[in-house]
């Protein structure tokens, strides 16, 4: 069953689709000869259907974003912290100074490992964007891809261009 709305889906028959990516988690998208149709997915498992005719996009480009997750790394420096920190405290060292500077190397370890940790859950992850303008720039979207290098969103930014072409040989 598809995402898209049935009325949109009986009226596009399969000789006129040019590009069609449905994903029940991310943003869909259903490309034609004349218009672009972008199923946005929200919080909560909202959606939101937006039609843009292929005339009417202003500008488009390929935008790569977010980051990996560090929290295998914050857990190692954090426990490496934590053991120096118990080291200092339950093995005695015989010069005060040499103990008080592996206790602070310690404590500095705890903290960069848990910002990696903190940093990892709230970051955005890695992902690509095809950004639109339409309406002489007035208006914009962008249908998100998961992944860095994501194939699909390749695929359809190379089909936007091409469909592009086509209307203006046949305009």
């Amino acid at each position: 069953m598809s995402i898209f709305p049935l009325e949109i889906s009986q009226n596009i028959s399969d000789e006129d689709i040019l590009y069609k990516k449905e994903d029940k988690n991310n943003d869909s998208a259903l490309l034609t000869s004349d218009s672009l149709l972008i199923m946005k997915h929200g919080i909560l498992g909202s959606k939101k259907l937006h039609k843009i005719h292929v005339d009417d996009i202003y500008s488009f480009e390929k935008i790569t974003g977010g980051q990996e997750s560090r929290v295998s790394a914050g857990l190692k420096i954090s426990l490496f912290g934590v053991v120096l920190g118990l080291i200092t405290i339950f093995i005695p060292i015989l010069n005060r100074w040499l103990e008080n500077l592996f206790f602070f190397i310690g404590i500095i370890a705890f903290v960069i490992g848990t910002h990696f940790i903190l940093q990892s859950l709230i970051r955005i992850r890695p992902h690509t964007s095809i950004y639109i303008e339409f309406n002489k720039g007035k208006t914009h979207i962008a249908i998100v891809f998961p992944n860095i290098g994501n194939a699909d969103a390749e695929n359809l930014f190379n089909k936007i261009i091409s469909a592009r072409k086509l209307k203006k040989k046949s305009g």
